[in-house]
Parts: C-alpha cells; sequence; structure tokens
C-alpha cells in the first residue's frame, strides 16, 4: 500500500491599479507554479497553506475559501509509490511579498494580471 503525503497552498492574488494579480512561483525543476508544499506535525491543512505560502514567497495571506483537492501517486526513490493530497485554497495578499526563505530559485514570486 502506498504512502501518503498531504501538502497544501494556494491561489494568492491581490487587487492593485484596477487589476487582480496572481503570485506564481518556480518550482525546484524550474517551472512555473502555485505556492505548496507538505504538512507538518500538528498543523491543519489552512495552517500548511499560509506557512508555505509565506515560506516560498515572503507573502502573509488570508484564506477566502477552499478551491480543490488533487490526489495523485508518484514513485519515490526512498518510499516507493507515494499517494500525494494537495488541498488548494484561494487566499488573498494582506502583506509581507518580500522573497521567502531561504528557497533558492523558488524564491522568484511572479505576478501574472488574472
Amino acid at each position: 500500500m502506498a504512502s501518503k503525503e498531504i501538502s497544501a497552498g494556494g491561489v494568492v492574488y491581490k487587487k492593485e491599479n484596477g487589476k487582480v494579480l496572481v503570485q506564481l512561483i518556480r518550482d525546484r525543476f524550474g517551472r512555473v507554479t502555485l505556492a505548496k508544499g507538505k504538512m507538518e506535525a500538528g498543523e491543519s491543512i489552512e495552517q500548511t497553506a499560509l506557512r508555505e505560502i509565506e515560506e516560498e514567497t515572503g507573502t502573509v495571506g488570508k484564506i477566502i475559501e477552499p478551491l480543490d483537492t488533487t490526489v495523485y501517486l508518484y514513485r519515490h526513490a526512498e518510499k516507493g509509490e507515494v499517494q500525494k493530497v494537495v488541498h488548494y485554497f484561494l487566499i488573498e495578499a494582506v502583506g509581507g511579498g518580500g522573497s521567502g526563505a531561504g528557497r533558492g530559485d523558488r524564491r522568484r514570486a511572479v505576478a501574472a494580471p488574472a
């Protein structure tokens, strides 16, 4: 049976000059994606989403609503088959906006018109 890994993140947006801007990042493979990451012990999925977004982008967010949950399988070199469950939220940027902490290329957050 596959081990299970839970992650959370979301679509981070802010309104600026009459436009809605959506925050994107580059993942460790160089692909543009949404900020997300693994749940830590004792966290709720909402806490995970907000922590990961702040760690990866420096943005402080407020959850507006849940969006979707994605479930898929992948093969890990040591763990074997892993069931990945990713919870996504709609998150309004309410502060921060720095470049994140210690994530290398992942720190490069970009904003794109919605």
